[in-house]
């Protein structure tokens, strides 16, 4: 009789300890893990902008509930910030800032945002505020496309790559680069082999531009090779190569 008893009390405490699991289960709320998505629409990072007549624009979005959001911005010695509670919670909120208070030079964004589930979102942007009547604060580009850095030329051949920071060049060769400016026009581009100009050309609408010049003059041994470019806004550039030459032709 005694284990009888025993038994039915196991088959009861068999029968409601799932019972019990299932309720405990169903009572527990998930938390997200996943962090707000936080966007600066504009300015984009790395820009430039020339007036202080639009906003600063950020989106956030958040899959549960966007409870707080926060922009803080600023350059050399100042910093502005804002944040605001957002009651009810939503789930993409729009934030847009005016950028008067802005000054010349680097300004740095961020922008965060927290939901219900304590989760944080954050994006940064770095833009420049040029307050000058003059569009253009950047200087051309320059690219030696050959002969190149660390490259063996045999009669303008390209032959192999050396780990050295110079440029090897046997026989006759052609130097060719790539200029350009994209904030405003090409004005003139020199060529010079130890400082000596030996080429050069002037432009009058043209951002970009490939230069050729067919290297005849007798070099033997070390030489720098100089390229110069200055844009419309009087901007100017220069990259050297040195190269360890010889060229009897």
């Amino acid at each position: 009789m005694k284990y009888i008893v025993v038994l039915i009390c196991m088959l009861l405490i068999a029968t409601v300890l799932p019972i019990s699991g299932n309720v405990g289960v169903e009572s527990t709320s998930m938390l997200s893990n996943n962090p707000p998505v936080v966007e600066i629409l504009y300015p984009q990072n790395g820009s430039i902008v020339y007036t202080r007549d639009s906003n600063i624009s950020v989106k956030y979005i958040d899959d549960t509930g966007l409870t707080d959001v926060a922009l803080e911005y600023g350059g050399k010695r100042y910093t502005v910030g804002y944040s605001t509670n957002i009651n009810p919670p939503c789930k993409i909120f729009y934030l847009n800032r005016s950028m008067q208070q802005i000054r010349s030079g680097y300004v740095w964004i961020v922008a965060k945002a927290y939901d219900e589930d304590g989760n944080i979102g954050i994006d940064t942007a770095v833009f420049y505020y040029n307050d000058s009547n003059d569009p253009d604060l950047y200087p051309p580009e320059i690219d030696f496309l050959v002969p190149k850095k660390g490259c063996f030329y045999v009669f303008d051949r390209f032959i192999r790559i050396f780990n050295i920071n110079l440029s090897i060049v046997i026989g006759k060769f052609e130097i060719l680069a790539r200029i350009g400016d994209l904030e405003s026009h090409l004005q003139k581009v020199e060529l010079y082999i130890d400082n000596e100009i030996v080429y050069e050309q002037e432009y009058s609408n043209s951002s970009w531009d490939f230069i050729r010049w067919d290297c005849d003059k007798l070099l033997i041994g070390m030489h720098e090779i100089k390229i110069v470019a200055i844009d419309s806004h009087d901007n100017s550039a220069m990259q050297k190569l040195n190269c360890f030459i010889i060229n009897f032709f």
